[in-house]
């Protein structure tokens, strides 16, 4: 290993590692703007200039483009390279706009620190300045081309990692333009990255333009709960508002960068119709009131008809708080449950990924950028969770092969191999992969694609496996579990990378009792009339059950239903009494990701109104309180230790720390748990029943299309669905088909199609896909759709239930 001497001090770094890297872990900072740990180096500055003075090489260098190496001694303030870089400023300051007090990246631009740093204040070019032309770069992005030092950041990371062409470098040399061919919205569902890489203005926030500056924010670390895998964010505040989201490094999850879900996926926080205020049978009251009144009638139900006719419900949203809250609620109460999915099926993936069943074969999202054979199994990546498609380009361009297998025409920004099964039929190839010879077969369904994978498969040392939940079930998951078993032997290395449906499914699983029950469950316990009363805690069953008709007529037999949330959901609306909740920006959570990672989000700040919705001709009220209006809101593990109080039966706690340490108690593998790190299978292992193995979908007949509803980045996911910038993402609801199944038909891409049911028809715009199976109907689930007239779900159509509309 390289030995070499920075500034007096001495370090060994591994072959390979670039001079600015080995200062950095020595704590010494080296000037920088376009070198980047995730975009390595481009030498575009020439910022970053030391002094070589004995070794391999001598004098001025750039140090983001020499690899350490053994001998070398280097000086960082050598006033060689000082007056180098003080130059160096000067030239990037040329053509800079001093507009500095209009910028939204005053305060944290990399490009104003520098310019202090080097001592630069005085322009002594005389010649006008360069200017550019602005584009309108969609909803998200505000572009300002002027404050351009030419660092290609944003060229490197939109094209080269992140594997988009639509945004890149045009013209030469000092008029070099970073931007489109025709302006119009960014494609990359990961643009918002440029915001945080760009080291001056020129990408900057489009939703919080001229809402504060760095110094004004609330700010504080948090987590992403759009989806399973647990992005680390820092999430930003000013006058009651969340106001933006941005990327927290962490070199085990999502690195550098998040999704632009993950970072306009906020506003639900602001919505106008949140509830802030709880509500006794429509009726503004106090929380005290709410709460009082909701045991009373609770403990009306369970004297007459037993707590067998109680049911509380939550979701994998929720913090880990609140869903052991729950589990207390419910023994306390001596109530079944608490349920918090959809379909059993989905509880117990869940429950087998957190059992000894997955031993140790769980990879960490980085851990699968390093793979270098990997399978992806009934999961569109992009959709579902999209820094796993950014993950999967990573490994690809390390040369990993990716294959993927699925019944949808999936599409990711890098080229794979592929093949089209219905979901039925994923655990046939599995099998095929996964017998005798440890790790495959070429059986005659597979083709050329299991002869690809065969061939990457053989020089391959770090072989993976990625399974999504949306095409496939419990016989899937598995196969897959083999698979990587029968890899691990035959390679000595494996790995499966999981992909759920909530946030917090893992942290649902660990929580869950023995009698869990499932939302289908509970429709048949009503159905039956033993079912009186609900406990909504965080959880919407109108936008994620398939058949809203059934669902209103349970719960309006109901006698009494409760909603705790903050969401403006029709649950809330329907509900007798509301107690409004506090979100992840409002109050501390714990989160289990889906690689089982326990991660805290801290409270950013005390919540309330926004004061943008308060103004009244443009000014703040001049009514002053000590209340924060709005301010009601109250974290959803108090408002059910409260409620648990009026009814006769207290459970402990009333304060966070108070409530963490009686779930230690409750669940000793919490005990051993440590923020950051990964809670080992075994300590969470349960006796429970095992289902028995039933493969997710329905094989089509002749002359019917199976019907499979599928993600999209924005407009199906839950909390995104009510946040203003998203929803300017999002795109019309989509159904897709195959070309050949679409002439059948008699449409083609691009056609408004009518699908026809007893209950009523929806309406879509038809996209056709070459790569999907032939007899399948994709469908987004989207907010938009009333997609819940199709009933029970998987279906299927006949041809003649597909017409073009007009």
């Amino acid at each position: 290993m390289p030995k070499l001497l920075i500034d007096g001090r001495s370090i060994e770094v591994p072959p390979g590692t670039k001079v600015i890297q080995a200062a950095e872990e020595l704590g010494i900072h080296i000037p920088r703007l376009c070198y980047h740990p995730a975009l390595g180096s481009a030498g575009a500055c020439r910022l970053c200039a030391v002094s070589f003075l004995d070794g391999p090489v001598k004098g001025l260098l750039m140090s983001c483009m020499v690899e350490a190496r053994d001998g070398m001694v280097v000086s960082t303030q050598h006033p060689d390279a000082v007056g180098f870089r003080k130059q160096v400023m000067e030239w990037l300051m040329m053509n800079h706009p001093h507009d500095c007090p209009v910028c939204d990246e005053g305060g944290h631009c990399v490009l104003q620190e520098m310019t202090v740093a080097g001592g630069h204040s005085m322009r002594r070019y005389p010649a006008a300045k360069r200017t550019y032309l602005d584009q309108d770069l969609g909803p998200l992005i505000q572009h300002e081309m002027n404050r351009c030092i030419h660092c290609w950041r944003c060229k490197r990371f939109y094209q080269e990692y992140s594997g988009y062409r639509d945004l890149g470098a045009l013209g030469l040399a000092s008029r070099t333009y970073f931007g489109k061919a025709t302006e119009g919205p960014l494609e990359s569902p990961f643009s918002g990255n440029l915001i945080d890489i760009c080291p001056t203005g020129v990408f900057t926030d489009k939703p919080s333009r001229f809402r504060g500056r760095r110094w004004d924010y609330e700010r504080a670390p948090s987590i992403c709960i759009h989806c399973s895998l647990g992005c680390n964010t820092v999430a930003n505040a000013r006058y009651r508002e969340v106001l933006k989201i941005e990327a927290r490094h962490n070199p085990d999850v999502n690195g550098y960068f998040i999704c632009d879900r993950g970072r306009y996926g906020f506003d639900y926080a602001n919505h106008p119709q949140r509830p802030r205020k709880p509500l006794l049978d429509a009726r503004d009251c106090s929380f005290e009131e709410a709460i009082r009144e909701a045991g009373a009638r609770l403990q009306k139900v369970i004297q007459e008809s037993g707590p067998e006719s109680v049911a509380l419900v939550g979701s994998p949203r929720g913090s880990l708080e609140s869903l052991g809250a729950m589990r207390l609620f419910c023994d306390t109460q001596a109530l079944e449950g608490p349920t918090f999915w959809m379909d059993r099926e989905s509880m117990e993936c869940a429950r087998i990924l957190l059992g000894g069943e997955a031993e140790d074969l769980i990879l960490s999202l980085s851990g699968l950028e390093e793979a270098d054979c990997i399978l992806v199994v009934g999961l569109d990546p992009l959709q579902e969770a999209p820094m796993l498609a950014l993950a999967l380009r990573q490994a690809w361009r390390k040369g990993a092969w990716v294959g993927l297998i699925d019944p949808r025409g999936v599409e990711l920004p890098f080229p794979f191999n592929r093949l089209a099964v219905h979901p039925p039929e994923l655990p046939g190839p599995l099998e095929s992969f996964s017998q005798e010879s440890g790790y495959g077969l070429v059986g005659p369904q597979l083709g050329g694609f299991g002869e690809e994978w065969l061939r990457a498969l053989e020089p391959s040392n770090r072989p993976a496996v990625v399974w999504g939940r949306t095409a496939g079930g419990v016989a899937s998951l598995r196969k897959c579990m083999d698979l990587v078993r029968g890899l691990r032997q035959k390679k000595g290395w494996g790995g499966l990378f999981p992909v759920l449906a909530g946030a917090n499914s893992l942290g649902a699983a660990a929580v869950a009792g023995e009698d869990v029950r499932s939302w289908k469950e509970l429709l048949d316990r009503a159905r039956k009339g033993g079912l009186r009363a609900m406990i909504l805690v965080e959880t919407d069953p109108f936008f994620a059950f398939p058949n809203q008709a059934e669902l209103r007529r349970m719960l309006d037999s109901l006698e009494l239903l409760v909603v705790m949330d903050y969401i403006p959901s029709e649950a809330v609306r329907v509900a007798q009494v509301v107690i409004p909740s506090t979100t992840i920006f409002e109050s501390p959570g714990l989160f289990i990701n889906q690689e089982g990672r326990l991660q805290e989000a801290k409270a950013l700040h005390a919540g309330g109104i926004p004061l943008a919705q308060e103004l009244k001709n443009g000014h703040p009220s001049r009514e002053f309180s000590l209340e924060i209006p709005g301010g009601s809101s109250q974290p959803a593990w108090r408002a059910l230790a409260g409620l648990s109080e009026t009814m006769g039966r207290s459970m402990g706690f009333f304060g966070i720390q108070a409530l963490r340490s009686i779930l230690e108690e409750r669940f000793p593998w919490l005990r051993a748990a440590r923020t950051g790190q990964r809670i080992l299978p075994m300590e969470l292992q349960q006796e429970r029943e095992c289902l028995a193995e039933v493969a997710s979908g329905v094989q089509p007949v002749q002359g019917e299309l199976a019907l499979l509803m599928v993600q999209a980045t924005f407009g199906t996911e839950e909390l995104s669905s009510y946040s203003r910038p998203a929803l300017k993402m999002e795109r019309e609801p989509t159904g897709f088909l195959h070309p050949q199944t679409a002439s059948l038909l008699g449409v083609k891409a691009g056609d408004r199609i009518r699908l026809e049911w007893e209950q009523g028809e929806l309406e879509l715009t038809l996209m056709t896909k070459e790569h999907m199976v032939g007899d399948l109907l994709a469908v987004q689930a989207h907010r938009a759709l009333a997609w819940e007239k199709v009933g029970s779900l998987p279906g299927s159509l006949k041809f003649e239930q597909v017409r073009k509309s007009g």
